[in-house]
Protein backbone atom coordinates (compact mmCIF):
# COMPACT_ATOMS: atom_id res chain seq x y z
CA UNK A 1 0.00 0.00 0.00
CA UNK A 2 3.20 2.34 0.90
CA UNK A 3 4.46 1.83 -2.66
CA UNK A 4 0.88 2.41 -4.25
CA UNK A 5 0.32 5.75 -2.78
CA UNK A 6 3.79 6.85 -3.72
CA UNK A 7 3.64 5.81 -7.34
CA UNK A 8 -0.08 7.79 -7.49
CA UNK A 9 1.76 10.84 -6.10
CA UNK A 10 4.47 10.66 -8.36
CA UNK A 11 1.85 9.89 -11.51
CA UNK A 12 0.27 13.17 -10.18
CA UNK A 13 2.91 15.86 -9.83
CA UNK A 14 3.84 14.37 -13.30
CA UNK A 15 0.09 15.25 -14.71
CA UNK A 16 0.46 18.55 -12.61
CA UNK A 17 3.77 19.56 -14.52
CA UNK A 18 3.03 18.15 -17.88
CA UNK A 19 -0.48 20.98 -17.38
CA UNK A 20 1.55 23.76 -16.41
CA UNK A 21 4.13 23.05 -18.97
CA UNK A 22 1.52 23.05 -21.55
CA UNK A 23 0.45 26.03 -20.05
CA UNK A 24 3.50 27.87 -20.41
CA UNK A 25 3.89 26.73 -24.08
CA UNK A 26 0.56 28.30 -24.91
CA UNK A 27 1.40 31.51 -23.06
CA UNK A 28 4.45 31.15 -25.18
CA UNK A 29 2.92 30.37 -28.38
CA UNK A 30 0.26 32.72 -27.90
CA UNK A 31 2.78 35.63 -27.05
CA UNK A 32 4.63 34.52 -30.04
CA UNK A 33 1.48 34.54 -32.50
CA UNK A 34 -0.30 37.63 -30.88
CA UNK A 35 2.90 39.75 -30.98
CA UNK A 36 3.74 38.80 -34.63
CA UNK A 37 0.36 39.75 -35.52
CA UNK A 38 0.60 43.35 -33.25
CA UNK A 39 3.68 44.15 -35.53
CA UNK A 40 2.27 43.47 -38.77
CA UNK A 41 -0.90 45.22 -37.76
CA UNK A 42 1.18 48.23 -36.48
CA UNK A 43 3.46 47.83 -39.63
CA UNK A 44 -0.02 48.42 -41.55
CA UNK A 45 -0.95 51.29 -39.48
CA UNK A 46 2.32 53.48 -39.72
CA UNK A 47 2.58 52.97 -43.76
CA UNK A 48 -1.15 54.19 -42.92
CA UNK A 49 -0.09 56.92 -41.25
CA UNK A 50 3.00 57.84 -43.21
CA UNK A 51 0.00 58.17 -46.71
CA UNK A 52 -2.40 60.52 -44.45
CA UNK A 53 0.94 62.71 -43.62
CA UNK A 54 2.28 63.03 -47.09
CA UNK A 55 -1.11 63.44 -48.47
CA UNK A 56 -1.91 66.35 -46.58
CA UNK A 57 1.80 67.65 -46.68
CA UNK A 58 0.96 67.56 -50.66
CA UNK A 59 -2.12 69.44 -50.16
CA UNK A 60 -0.56 72.63 -48.41
CA UNK A 61 2.25 72.94 -51.08
CA UNK A 62 0.15 73.42 -53.69
CA UNK A 63 -1.47 75.77 -51.70
CA UNK A 64 -4.77 74.07 -50.51
CA UNK A 65 -3.87 74.41 -47.07
CA UNK A 66 -7.56 74.70 -45.26
CA UNK A 67 -7.74 72.40 -42.35
CA UNK A 68 -11.32 70.98 -43.94
CA UNK A 69 -9.32 70.24 -47.29
CA UNK A 70 -5.79 68.77 -45.57
CA UNK A 71 -7.71 66.67 -43.06
CA UNK A 72 -10.20 65.08 -45.47
CA UNK A 73 -7.37 64.56 -48.13
CA UNK A 74 -5.22 62.61 -45.27
CA UNK A 75 -8.09 61.23 -43.69
CA UNK A 76 -9.31 59.60 -47.02
CA UNK A 77 -5.91 58.13 -47.79
CA UNK A 78 -5.17 56.26 -44.18
CA UNK A 79 -9.31 54.69 -45.25
CA UNK A 80 -8.06 53.35 -48.29
CA UNK A 81 -5.31 51.29 -46.74
CA UNK A 82 -7.61 50.25 -44.76
CA UNK A 83 -7.58 52.26 -41.85
CA UNK A 84 -11.08 54.46 -41.93
CA UNK A 85 -11.54 56.93 -39.01
CA UNK A 86 -14.37 56.06 -36.54
CA UNK A 87 -14.46 52.16 -37.76
CA UNK A 88 -14.52 49.88 -34.62
CA UNK A 89 -11.48 51.18 -32.62
CA UNK A 90 -9.65 52.90 -35.22
CA UNK A 91 -8.48 56.62 -35.08
CA UNK A 92 -6.96 58.81 -37.32
CA UNK A 93 -5.95 62.05 -36.39
CA UNK A 94 -4.86 65.13 -37.94
CA UNK A 95 -2.95 67.31 -35.51
CA UNK A 96 -4.27 70.95 -35.67
CA UNK A 97 -4.10 74.12 -33.78
CA UNK A 98 -5.97 77.62 -33.63
CA UNK A 99 -4.99 80.75 -35.02
CA UNK A 100 -6.82 83.86 -35.10
CA UNK A 101 -9.39 81.90 -34.43
CA UNK A 102 -8.90 79.64 -37.36
CA UNK A 103 -8.17 75.91 -37.30
CA UNK A 104 -4.68 75.25 -38.80
CA UNK A 105 -2.94 72.01 -39.61
CA UNK A 106 0.20 72.33 -37.44
CA UNK A 107 1.74 69.40 -35.01
CA UNK A 108 1.42 69.90 -31.75
CA UNK A 109 3.76 67.05 -30.95
CA UNK A 110 7.04 65.81 -31.84
CA UNK A 111 10.22 68.25 -33.45
CA UNK A 112 7.21 70.29 -35.49
CA UNK A 113 5.64 71.68 -33.62
CA UNK A 114 3.75 74.60 -34.76
CA UNK A 115 5.46 74.08 -38.08
CA UNK A 116 2.47 74.99 -40.87
CA UNK A 117 4.07 73.17 -43.47
CA UNK A 118 4.54 70.06 -41.73
CA UNK A 119 1.68 67.48 -41.35
CA UNK A 120 1.45 65.04 -38.08
CA UNK A 121 -1.13 61.93 -38.76
CA UNK A 122 -1.76 59.97 -35.91
CA UNK A 123 -3.46 56.67 -35.80
CA UNK A 124 -4.50 54.56 -33.10
CA UNK A 125 -6.33 51.17 -33.17
CA UNK A 126 -6.54 47.59 -31.31
CA UNK A 127 -7.53 44.19 -31.73
CA UNK A 128 -8.78 41.40 -30.18
CA UNK A 129 -5.54 38.92 -28.95
CA UNK A 130 -6.05 35.26 -29.82
CA UNK A 131 -4.02 33.52 -26.97
CA UNK A 132 -3.44 36.29 -24.68
CA UNK A 133 -6.92 36.53 -23.32
CA UNK A 134 -6.18 33.00 -21.57
CA UNK A 135 -3.92 34.93 -19.40
CA UNK A 136 -6.48 38.06 -19.15
CA UNK A 137 -5.07 39.99 -22.27
CA UNK A 138 -7.99 40.83 -24.13
CA UNK A 139 -7.12 43.17 -26.81
CA UNK A 140 -3.66 44.83 -28.11
CA UNK A 141 -4.09 48.56 -28.45
CA UNK A 142 -1.09 50.83 -30.39
CA UNK A 143 -0.97 53.42 -31.73
CA UNK A 144 1.77 55.30 -34.17
CA UNK A 145 2.56 58.63 -35.94
CA UNK A 146 4.23 60.07 -38.99
CA UNK A 147 5.22 63.89 -39.99
CA UNK A 148 5.85 65.19 -43.15
CA UNK A 149 6.43 68.57 -44.83
CA UNK A 150 7.50 70.37 -47.85
CA UNK A 151 10.26 72.17 -48.80
CA UNK A 152 12.69 69.30 -49.42
CA UNK A 153 13.48 68.19 -53.14
CA UNK A 154 11.68 70.13 -56.08
CA UNK A 155 8.42 69.88 -57.89
CA UNK A 156 7.25 66.62 -60.33
CA UNK A 157 4.52 69.30 -62.27
CA UNK A 158 6.62 71.29 -65.02
CA UNK A 159 3.19 72.61 -66.35
CA UNK A 160 0.67 75.42 -64.47
CA UNK A 161 -2.05 76.67 -65.92
CA UNK A 162 -3.25 78.94 -63.02
CA UNK A 163 -6.61 80.15 -64.25
CA UNK A 164 -9.09 79.11 -62.17
CA UNK A 165 -12.41 80.75 -63.87
CA UNK A 166 -15.11 78.42 -65.19
CA UNK A 167 -14.30 79.17 -68.69
CA UNK A 168 -12.97 76.50 -71.34
CA UNK A 169 -9.85 75.57 -73.22
CA UNK A 170 -8.12 76.96 -70.42
CA UNK A 171 -5.71 74.36 -71.75
CA UNK A 172 -5.94 73.71 -74.92
CA UNK A 173 -4.45 71.52 -77.47
CA UNK A 174 -5.40 71.46 -81.14
CA UNK A 175 -4.78 70.93 -84.72
CA UNK A 176 -2.20 68.30 -84.77
CA UNK A 177 -0.59 69.51 -81.88
CA UNK A 178 1.85 67.97 -79.42
CA UNK A 179 2.42 68.67 -75.67
CA UNK A 180 5.10 66.39 -74.16
CA UNK A 181 6.44 66.19 -70.79
CA UNK A 182 8.26 64.35 -68.63
CA UNK A 183 6.99 65.55 -65.36
CA UNK A 184 3.33 66.75 -64.01
CA UNK A 185 0.81 69.11 -66.03
CA UNK A 186 -2.21 70.93 -63.86
CA UNK A 187 -4.60 73.03 -64.51
CA UNK A 188 -7.22 75.31 -62.13
CA UNK A 189 -10.02 75.73 -64.68
CA UNK A 190 -13.45 74.76 -63.15
CA UNK A 191 -15.15 74.72 -66.31
CA UNK A 192 -16.14 71.19 -67.71
CA UNK A 193 -14.52 71.84 -70.70
CA UNK A 194 -11.05 73.43 -69.41
CA UNK A 195 -8.70 70.96 -70.78
CA UNK A 196 -9.58 70.67 -74.30
CA UNK A 197 -7.55 68.58 -76.42
CA UNK A 198 -8.90 67.92 -79.79
CA UNK A 199 -8.14 67.30 -83.77
CA UNK A 200 -5.62 64.73 -83.58
CA UNK A 201 -3.85 66.44 -81.07
CA UNK A 202 -2.12 64.89 -77.80
CA UNK A 203 -1.08 65.26 -74.45
CA UNK A 204 1.97 62.84 -72.94
CA UNK A 205 2.75 63.65 -69.23
CA UNK A 206 4.01 61.43 -66.05
CA UNK A 207 0.47 62.47 -64.72
CA UNK A 208 -2.25 65.35 -65.85
CA UNK A 209 -4.73 67.01 -63.09
CA UNK A 210 -7.48 69.75 -63.97
CA UNK A 211 -10.00 70.56 -61.44
CA UNK A 212 -12.72 70.66 -63.95
CA UNK A 213 -13.87 68.51 -66.78
CA UNK A 214 -11.55 66.91 -69.88
CA UNK A 215 -13.06 67.26 -73.26
CA UNK A 216 -11.16 64.97 -75.64
CA UNK A 217 -12.02 64.52 -79.19
CA UNK A 218 -10.16 62.49 -82.06
CA UNK A 219 -7.17 63.13 -79.29
CA UNK A 220 -5.17 61.01 -76.75
CA UNK A 221 -4.12 62.15 -73.48
CA UNK A 222 -1.90 59.02 -71.46
CA UNK A 223 0.37 58.83 -68.40
CA UNK A 224 3.72 57.35 -67.78
CA UNK A 225 2.40 56.93 -63.69
CA UNK A 226 -0.17 54.42 -63.09
CA UNK A 227 -2.72 54.25 -60.72
CA UNK A 228 -4.29 57.23 -61.38
CA UNK A 229 -6.68 58.34 -63.94
CA UNK A 230 -5.72 59.95 -66.78
CA UNK A 231 -6.55 62.94 -66.72
CA UNK A 232 -7.66 62.95 -62.97
CA UNK A 233 -10.45 65.39 -62.94
CA UNK A 234 -13.72 66.32 -61.86
CA UNK A 235 -15.32 62.88 -62.62
CA UNK A 236 -12.60 60.98 -60.75
CA UNK A 237 -13.20 59.36 -57.44
CA UNK A 238 -10.38 61.70 -55.77
CA UNK A 239 -10.36 65.11 -57.50
CA UNK A 240 -8.26 67.44 -57.47
CA UNK A 241 -8.21 70.95 -56.09
CA UNK A 242 -6.61 73.77 -57.40
CA UNK A 243 -2.48 74.48 -56.96
CA UNK A 244 -1.41 77.82 -56.05
CA UNK A 245 1.47 80.02 -57.45
CA UNK A 246 4.56 78.34 -57.14
CA UNK A 247 6.32 81.19 -57.56
CA UNK A 248 3.82 83.47 -55.59
CA UNK A 249 6.32 83.98 -52.59
CA UNK A 250 9.45 84.74 -55.13
CA UNK A 251 10.49 88.88 -54.65
CA UNK A 252 10.06 90.33 -58.42
CA UNK A 253 13.36 92.40 -59.47
CA UNK A 254 13.97 95.78 -58.38
CA UNK A 255 13.14 97.95 -60.98
CA UNK A 256 13.43 102.42 -60.59
CA UNK A 257 10.83 103.87 -62.74
CA UNK A 258 12.81 107.53 -63.28
CA UNK A 259 13.73 108.43 -66.93
CA UNK A 260 17.05 108.38 -65.68
CA UNK A 261 17.73 104.57 -65.09
CA UNK A 262 16.84 104.09 -69.38
CA UNK A 263 20.22 102.81 -69.81
CA UNK A 264 19.10 101.89 -73.09
CA UNK A 265 17.18 104.09 -75.23
CA UNK A 266 16.70 107.80 -74.06
CA UNK A 267 12.68 107.52 -72.54
CA UNK A 268 10.32 104.95 -72.18
CA UNK A 269 7.74 106.31 -74.63
CA UNK A 270 11.15 105.97 -77.46
CA UNK A 271 9.58 102.67 -78.98
CA UNK A 272 11.40 99.72 -79.00
CA UNK A 273 15.76 99.27 -79.59
CA UNK A 274 16.07 97.41 -82.58
CA UNK A 275 19.45 95.58 -82.50
CA UNK A 276 20.55 93.69 -84.85
CA UNK A 277 23.90 91.40 -85.30
CA UNK A 278 25.57 92.06 -81.96
CA UNK A 279 26.39 90.99 -78.58
CA UNK A 280 24.11 93.02 -76.32
CA UNK A 281 24.44 93.92 -72.59
CA UNK A 282 22.02 93.36 -69.57
CA UNK A 283 19.94 96.98 -67.95
CA UNK A 284 16.65 98.66 -68.41
CA UNK A 285 15.23 98.75 -71.83
CA UNK A 286 13.18 101.98 -71.69
CA UNK A 287 10.49 100.59 -75.05
CA UNK A 288 11.83 97.57 -75.07
CA UNK A 289 13.65 95.46 -77.88
CA UNK A 290 13.47 93.99 -80.89
CA UNK A 291 16.14 91.32 -82.05
CA UNK A 292 17.11 90.59 -85.31
CA UNK A 293 19.84 88.84 -86.91
CA UNK A 294 22.54 87.05 -84.65
CA UNK A 295 22.29 88.34 -81.26
CA UNK A 296 24.11 87.06 -78.39
CA UNK A 297 22.83 88.14 -74.72
CA UNK A 298 25.92 88.77 -72.02
CA UNK A 299 25.17 87.34 -68.51
CA UNK A 300 22.19 89.14 -66.46
CA UNK A 301 19.22 91.03 -65.84
CA UNK A 302 17.14 92.67 -68.87
CA UNK A 303 14.20 94.84 -68.06
CA UNK A 304 11.96 95.85 -70.70
CA UNK A 305 9.98 99.00 -69.14
CA UNK A 306 7.21 99.10 -71.79
CA UNK A 307 7.79 98.31 -75.50
CA UNK A 308 8.16 93.85 -74.57
CA UNK A 309 10.26 91.61 -75.96
CA UNK A 310 10.37 90.82 -79.72
CA UNK A 311 12.73 88.12 -81.95
CA UNK A 312 12.07 88.55 -85.49
CA UNK A 313 12.45 87.23 -88.87
CA UNK A 314 13.53 83.84 -89.66
CA UNK A 315 17.16 84.79 -89.88
CA UNK A 316 17.09 85.48 -86.72
CA UNK A 317 19.03 83.86 -84.07
CA UNK A 318 19.36 84.42 -79.89
CA UNK A 319 21.61 82.59 -77.58
CA UNK A 320 23.72 83.54 -74.18
CA UNK A 321 26.96 84.87 -74.95
CA UNK A 322 28.55 83.67 -71.09
CA UNK A 323 27.63 80.57 -68.57
CA UNK A 324 25.86 82.40 -65.90
CA UNK A 325 22.89 82.91 -67.91
CA UNK A 326 20.00 85.67 -68.40
CA UNK A 327 16.77 86.52 -66.97
CA UNK A 328 14.37 88.93 -69.06
CA UNK A 329 11.45 90.83 -66.93
CA UNK A 330 8.45 92.52 -68.83
CA UNK A 331 6.89 95.23 -67.44
CA UNK A 332 5.03 98.66 -67.86
CA UNK A 333 6.94 101.82 -69.34
CA UNK A 334 5.88 103.43 -65.71
CA UNK A 335 5.48 101.14 -62.89
CA UNK A 336 2.54 98.68 -63.60
CA UNK A 337 -0.14 99.25 -61.28
CA UNK A 338 -3.10 96.86 -62.06
CA UNK A 339 -5.31 99.72 -63.90
CA UNK A 340 -6.84 100.06 -67.33
CA UNK A 341 -4.14 102.37 -68.13
CA UNK A 342 -1.03 99.72 -67.94
CA UNK A 343 -2.39 98.53 -71.62
CA UNK A 344 -1.11 100.91 -73.16
CA UNK A 345 2.43 100.87 -71.10
CA UNK A 346 3.16 97.04 -71.65
CA UNK A 347 3.78 94.64 -74.01
CA UNK A 348 3.88 90.94 -74.32
CA UNK A 349 6.92 88.57 -75.45
CA UNK A 350 6.45 87.91 -79.08
CA UNK A 351 8.99 85.24 -80.76
CA UNK A 352 7.99 85.16 -83.87
CA UNK A 353 8.91 84.37 -88.28
CA UNK A 354 10.80 81.23 -87.84
CA UNK A 355 13.84 82.42 -85.12
CA UNK A 356 15.99 80.04 -83.60
CA UNK A 357 16.44 80.85 -79.81
CA UNK A 358 19.08 79.06 -77.74
CA UNK A 359 18.58 80.83 -73.73
CA UNK A 360 19.50 79.44 -70.07
CA UNK A 361 18.15 81.38 -67.40
CA UNK A 362 20.26 83.18 -64.62
CA UNK A 363 22.45 80.01 -62.72
CA UNK A 364 21.02 79.60 -59.09
CA UNK A 365 24.53 78.04 -58.08
CA UNK A 366 22.81 75.30 -56.74
CA UNK A 367 20.50 77.69 -54.66
CA UNK A 368 17.75 80.08 -55.82
CA UNK A 369 17.62 82.90 -53.72
CA UNK A 370 15.80 85.39 -55.76
CA UNK A 371 14.60 85.19 -59.36
CA UNK A 372 17.37 82.80 -60.47
CA UNK A 373 15.75 80.06 -62.19
CA UNK A 374 13.67 82.28 -64.40
CA UNK A 375 14.22 83.03 -67.73
CA UNK A 376 10.89 85.09 -68.53
CA UNK A 377 9.32 86.67 -65.70
CA UNK A 378 6.19 89.24 -66.76
CA UNK A 379 5.38 91.60 -63.72
CA UNK A 380 2.47 90.32 -61.74
CA UNK A 381 0.79 93.61 -62.18
CA UNK A 382 0.99 93.76 -65.69
CA UNK A 383 -2.81 93.51 -67.64
CA UNK A 384 -3.73 89.93 -67.37
CA UNK A 385 -5.35 87.81 -70.25
CA UNK A 386 -8.93 88.07 -69.49
CA UNK A 387 -10.03 85.17 -71.72
CA UNK A 388 -7.62 82.33 -73.49
CA UNK A 389 -6.62 83.77 -76.80
CA UNK A 390 -6.71 87.48 -75.83
CA UNK A 391 -3.90 90.01 -75.70
CA UNK A 392 -1.75 90.26 -74.13
CA UNK A 393 -0.50 86.98 -75.82
CA UNK A 394 2.65 85.63 -75.19
CA UNK A 395 3.57 83.78 -78.03
CA UNK A 396 5.95 81.27 -80.13
CA UNK A 397 4.74 81.70 -83.70
CA UNK A 398 5.58 80.85 -87.39
CA UNK A 399 7.97 77.97 -86.56
CA UNK A 400 9.96 79.39 -84.04
CA UNK A 401 12.36 77.01 -82.93
CA UNK A 402 13.68 77.08 -79.24
CA UNK A 403 15.58 75.73 -76.40
CA UNK A 404 14.73 77.09 -73.00
CA UNK A 405 16.47 76.20 -69.93
CA UNK A 406 14.54 77.76 -67.24
CA UNK A 407 10.83 78.66 -65.96
CA UNK A 408 8.78 81.20 -67.91
CA UNK A 409 6.76 82.81 -65.21
CA UNK A 410 3.95 84.21 -66.93
CA UNK A 411 1.25 84.09 -64.01
CA UNK A 412 -2.03 86.25 -65.27
CA UNK A 413 -1.81 85.83 -68.69
CA UNK A 414 -1.81 83.53 -71.92
CA UNK A 415 1.08 81.26 -73.68
CA UNK A 416 0.55 80.52 -76.76
CA UNK A 417 2.49 77.88 -79.26
CA UNK A 418 1.62 77.96 -82.63
CA UNK A 419 1.70 77.59 -86.20
CA UNK A 420 4.48 74.91 -86.46
CA UNK A 421 6.44 76.11 -84.03
CA UNK A 422 8.97 73.72 -81.56
CA UNK A 423 10.74 73.83 -78.51
CA UNK A 424 11.91 73.20 -75.85
CA UNK A 425 14.01 70.41 -75.74
CA UNK A 426 15.77 72.02 -72.69
CA UNK A 427 14.87 72.02 -68.89
CA UNK A 428 11.38 74.30 -69.03
CA UNK A 429 8.95 74.98 -66.36
CA UNK A 430 5.73 76.92 -67.93
CA UNK A 431 3.82 78.76 -65.62
CA UNK A 432 1.06 80.57 -67.23
CA UNK A 433 -2.34 81.44 -66.86
CA UNK A 434 -3.64 79.85 -69.70
CA UNK A 435 -1.93 77.30 -72.57
CA UNK A 436 -2.79 77.56 -76.31
CA UNK A 437 -1.23 75.13 -78.69
CA UNK A 438 -2.21 74.57 -82.41
CA UNK A 439 -1.44 74.19 -85.81
CA UNK A 440 1.00 70.86 -85.86
CA UNK A 441 3.21 72.70 -82.51
CA UNK A 442 5.31 70.77 -80.74
CA UNK A 443 6.02 71.23 -77.02
CA UNK A 444 8.71 68.84 -75.53
CA UNK A 445 9.75 69.55 -72.64
CA UNK A 446 11.29 68.33 -69.10
CA UNK A 447 11.37 69.73 -65.39
CA UNK A 448 14.49 71.70 -64.28
CA UNK A 449 16.92 69.90 -62.67
CA UNK A 450 16.97 70.36 -58.25
CA UNK A 451 20.02 72.73 -58.19
CA UNK A 452 18.42 75.17 -60.53
CA UNK A 453 14.43 74.50 -59.97
CA UNK A 454 13.27 77.42 -57.00
CA UNK A 455 9.85 75.63 -56.78
CA UNK A 456 10.06 73.24 -54.14
CA UNK A 457 6.14 71.64 -53.63
CA UNK A 458 7.78 67.88 -53.18
CA UNK A 459 7.35 66.23 -49.91
CA UNK A 460 8.63 64.06 -47.55
CA UNK A 461 8.72 62.14 -44.28
CA UNK A 462 10.56 63.94 -41.41
CA UNK A 463 9.10 62.35 -38.47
Amino acid sequence: MQQYTIHSKQRGLVIIFATLAMLVFLIIAGLVIDTGYAYYKYRQAQTAADAAALTGAYEIKNGRDTYSNVSTKALAAAAELGFASGTDDTLVTIESSTVGGNQVVSPTTGAYVGDTSAVRAIVSDAFPSFFLSVIGIDQIDYSVSATARGGVGVSNNCIYVLGEENKEKMLYVTSDSELIANCGIVANSTSSDGLYVSSGSKIEATTVETVGGTHKSGSTITCSVEGADCPTDKNSDNPPTKVADPLANIAAPAVSYTNGECQHGTSPGDGQKEVEDTTINPGVYCGGLLLKGNIKMRDGLYVMRGGGFTVDGSDTSVENAGSGGVTIYNTCKDACTGNEEDKEDYWQIELKSGPSIDLEATKCNGSCEGYEGILFFADRDAPESPEPETEPRNYFDSSASSSFSGIIYLPNQSFEVTSGSTGFGAQTIIISKYLYLSSSSVLNISSLSSGENPITSEVTLVE
